[in-house]
């Protein structure tokens, strides 16, 4: 009974070191040196605003695995991601999304506005967002400061 034990045992770490290789191959370009982490991040570029002749790029970004980060980048030029979601070039600005206020309850960014220099500011909301993906649809938006 114990030698059928220690064989179950060494084929479940055999799956679990196979599974890790084969989750780390999963994500690297054939042409390029550097590999991957475990998990890839997901990246998509939402909007983009022009201000005093510069155009600006805010880029939304999942990273992790499990305990997913939410967060969003401002970039000076239009980025391009490779397979690994990492760019050529670095952002100006970034920031994660905090989900739970001071005091702990749910909220959500409802806007998320320009400033200067080089950045933007959140503008939450209470509660939970109002869709699915619904930080995917955000912009960046100038404030209006009349």
């Amino acid at each position: 009974m114990t030698l059928i034990n220690d064989c179950l045992n060494i084929l479940r770490y055999t799956a679990v070191l196979l599974l890790a290789c084969f989750s780390q191959a999963s994500c690297s370009d054939s042409n390029s040196v550097s590999r991957c982490s475990l998990t890839s991040d997901s990246v998509s570029i939402t909007s983009s605003l022009s201000v005093e002749e510069k155009t600006y790029y805010l880029v939304y970004r999942i990273s992790g695995w499990h305990e997913k980060i939410e967060s969003f980048e401002l970039y000076g030029t239009e980025p391009s991601f490779d397979n690994c979601g990492e760019s050529t070039i670095a952002p100006l600005f970034g920031e994660s999304i905090d989900d739970k206020d001071s005091n702990n309850n749910d909220q959500y960014v409802a806007h998320i506005y320009f400033a200067t220099p080089n950045r933007f500011v959140f503008d939450y909301a209470p509660g939970t967002p109002p869709k699915p993906d619904y930080h995917k649809s955000l912009i960046l938006e100038q404030k209006n400061t009349q």
